[in-house]
């Protein structure tokens, strides 16, 4: 049985799991402080989001009875374009359209920066001696993923997409986990900065959900011209709540 076809109870279920083993991480690593348990619990964290994402998407394509599964990397001739104004879940429901690539461009862009800032720091830190074989294993992974992440954003196969959902949404947790953390206080401008950059991260989460089709995912049997309006107020509203949040439990679990 695919992810797509799992009962709700089994995604319940995953994350009772992981709020155990969130709880369990806080007590166990108590002496070595509470930032070594948030930072494994995120990274164990995100094959489950992984898996609830998916099996969101399979849900949302079940719902919507015109559009129909097509082999990979078929898509009909666009639909007329429709002036109508949509809700946010509708608006996230529908594909981003081909010629719409800005928001694509945005995630490459920001991307870049991540990989690039963070694998210049390694090696420098590497070269210079202040970091020791802890940080040359980083650099390696950093080397990887970037390779990982241009090979999905280039050749774009189905696997891809995960992948740049993944390292997106620890960029998020990057973001988050900065702007808790700032020695500033959670009042700074750094880490209002941070709170921002993590809501519009959250964005680029929601733009890469709608463009999987090119990953030869859930792809459609039409896609629109150009997206609907609407929407948009709502999903940034609910990615700042969300980030707002995230950026609480953080501050919540670093002051127990």
């Amino acid at each position: 049985m695919s992810v797509k076809e799992w009962h709700p109870g089994k995604i319940g279920m995953l994350w009772g799991v992981s709020l155990i083993v969130f709880l369990v991480l806080l007590s166990t690593f108590a002496s070595l402080g509470r930032t070594t348990a948030l930072i494994i619990w995120f990274v164990l964290t995100t094959p489950i989001l992984i898996l609830t994402w998916q099996w969101f998407s399979g849900k949302e394509r079940q719902s919507i009875t015109a559009p129909v599964a097509v082999p990979q990397g078929v898509v009909s001739a666009t639909t007329p374009l429709t002036k109508t104004r949509v809700s946010a879940l509708q608006r996230l429901r529908t594909p981003a359209p081909r010629s719409e690539k800005a928001g694509y461009i945005a995630i490459i862009v920001v991307l870049a920066l991540h990989v690039v800032g963070l694998g210049w720091g390694l090696a420098e830190g590497v070269a210079t001696g202040h970091l020791g074989a802890g940080g040359r294993a980083l650099l390696v992974c950093t080397v990887i993923v970037a390779c990982l992440v241009t090979f999905a954003l280039i050749r774009r196969p189905p696997w891809g997409y995960y992948v740049l959902f993944a390292v997106l949404w620890l960029v998020w947790l990057g973001y988050i986990w900065v702007a808790a953390t700032n020695a500033a206080g959670v009042e700074s401008s750094q880490a209002g900065a941070m709170l921002w950059w993590a809501t519009i991260d959250m964005l680029f989460v929601a733009y890469l959900h709608r463009r999987r089709w090119w990953f030869g995912i859930d792809v459609p049997v039409s896609v629109l011209e150009k997206s609907p309006e609407g929407g948009w107020f709502v999903l940034f509203v609910v990615a700042l709540i969300c980030t707002m949040l995230a950026e609480a439990l953080v501050l919540a679990a670093t002051r127990l």
